[in-house]
């Protein structure tokens, strides 16, 4: 059976990140995402009239990657292991794209619109994670559990950018310490993780 062609806003995706790690994001033009992703540059523009506008797009890769990787989740074990193994997941589709995000990274540092788009589309992604790691409940601990969620991805994904191994021992130690820690912090102030 042959393999399901991706759909456009994939490959523009892949092709934004390809063109980010060769050189910084602010220098990357959607002509040049275009010609990558060899798609007529009248379709790209369609679907992002510029290169932030691809942002959500990247974290929807993202999100697909780490989404295909962990599967079904058991309720069995801890929430603490199911939300290790999906931020991992999470973490070891951003490293297939390594150089094409620290470049996305470095830009969102000196780019504030950037960031907010970013982060805007990383707050939907805690949706994802929450509902990935079976943690259903609606109403204000959702708001507070995706909030939790973000503020631990950033402070894995700035131990992640630092990160050289080839393993991400490093970042898997991180990730688990701070899990522990902010489960023992919702079990305080939620009674419940």
């Amino acid at each position: 059976m042959a393999a399901k062609e991706p759909s456009l806003e994939r490959k523009i995706a892949l092709a934004a990140l390809k063109c980010a790690a060769k050189e910084p994001w602010h220098d990357v033009t959607l002509v040049q995402i275009a010609e990558t992703a060899k798609a007529p540059l009248k379709q790209v523009q369609k679907l992002f009239p510029d290169t932030a506008n691809i942002l959500p797009a990247i974290v929807r890769l993202i999100d697909a990657d780490m989404t295909k990787a962990v599967g079904k989740t058991d309720r069995k074990t801890s929430v603490h292991d199911r939300l290790f193994e999906i931020l991992m997941a999470r973490f070891d589709a951003l490293q297939q794209h390594r150089a094409g995000i620290l470049s996305l990274a470095s830009a969102c540092r000196q780019i504030p619109s950037l960031a907010k788009a970013l982060l805007k589309a990383q707050w939907e992604s805690m949706r994802l994670v929450a509902r990935l790691a079976r943690l259903e409940e609606e109403g204000a601990h959702d708001l507070l559990r995706r909030a939790g969620l973000l503020a631990i991805y950033h402070v894995i994904l700035c131990r992640w950018v630092l990160d050289d191994s080839a393993d991400l021992a490093k970042t898997m130690a991180a990730l688990d310490r701070t899990l522990s820690r902010s489960g023992a912090l919702a079990r305080i102030f939620l009674k419940r993780y």
